[in-house]
């Protein structure tokens, strides 16, 4: 099984192509440069590299949300696009789960947190456990059937959940929280707990004054997405029947955007000063 895995639910990008359980090439690019001038020249490369084309691919795999709105569009839209030309499955998957299964097997709770600007995070909590099946939303509950793009059923294969893997599993649901309301929830746990994620580096010092020996930060390098993450989550998935068409492949959005809150400002402001004439 061939896999194209893709992630631009943040400033960076990082693409990979993936054969079975092999990763067949990974590619990470944060850069001041938009997705929009970066990621198709990184995935022409990509594919060139790998004596690839998009028509090989079985699946395809990408984080739906939460994250910056642009960069989900475009990752999104450029996902339905190859599958759709070829008609071949997707499978959507949370930003938060990449970075907690980014993150070797352990023990610890595992807290990703990402900006949602104004003090505010994207935060979930997962820890490993073995032999569960894989449902970590956002999958929807629709399998599609390769040999019939019109159908959907369940693939069946046992190999997606071998005995005594390790599955990062959701033990809390993803959600928008201020700073401190997360520091309350994890002091609560009495348990040590791994924060990765784009987040960390922003209230580090917070994080570590209130939570103390129970605080940990994730090695740097697991602090950011990784498309052979992705990947392997893309895979699991598919083989346990969680992949679906491109129609049901849409972003997942906690919050509305700035430009949203901005413009239901504006309303109200107008609002008001119509009814005081």
């Amino acid at each position: 099984m061939k896999i194209f895995a893709l992630d631009t639910s943040s400033k960076i990008a990082t693409i990979g192509i993936l054969e079975d359980e092999k990763v067949l090439l990974e590619n990470t690019l944060n850069d001041k440069k938009t997705h929009s001038e970066n990621l198709m020249p990184m995935i022409e490369t990509a594919f060139k590299s790998v004596d690839l084309t998009p028509e090989d691919i079985d699946v395809f795999g990408v984080t739906i949300g939460p994250g910056a709105f642009t960069g989900l569009r475009i990752g999104i839209s450029t996902i339905k696009g190859m599958a759709e030309a070829f008609g071949k499955p997707v499978v959507g998957l949370s930003a938060l789960e990449v970075l907690a299964a980014g993150i070797a097997p352990t023990d610890r709770i595992i807290c990703p947190i990402l900006d949602a600007q104004r003090r505010q995070v994207y935060a979930g909590l997962y820890q490993y456990r073995r032999d569960q099946s894989i449902d970590n939303r956002p999958n929807r509950e629709s399998h599609y059937n390769p040999e019939d793009p019109g159908n959907f059923q369940n693939p069946g294969n046992s190999d997606s959940n071998k005995k005594n893997e390790a599955i990062v599993t959701m033990v809390r649901e993803t959600e928008v929280i201020k700073i401190q309301d997360l520091i309350e929830v994890a002091a609560k746990l009495e348990r040590k707990i791994i924060f990765v994620g784009d987040g960390v580096s922003l209230y580090e010092n917070i994080l570590e004054e209130s939570l103390g020996d129970s605080f940990e930060k994730a090695f740097f390098a697991h602090q950011i997405p990784r498309a052979s993450v992705v990947g392997e989550l893309t895979r699991r998935k598919h083989l346990a029947g969680k992949s679906y068409g491109t129609e049901e492949l849409k972003p997942i959005y906690l919050r509305k955007s700035q430009a949203e809150v901005q413009f239901d400002e504006r309303q109200k402001s107008l609002g008001k000063e119509a009814s005081a004439e």
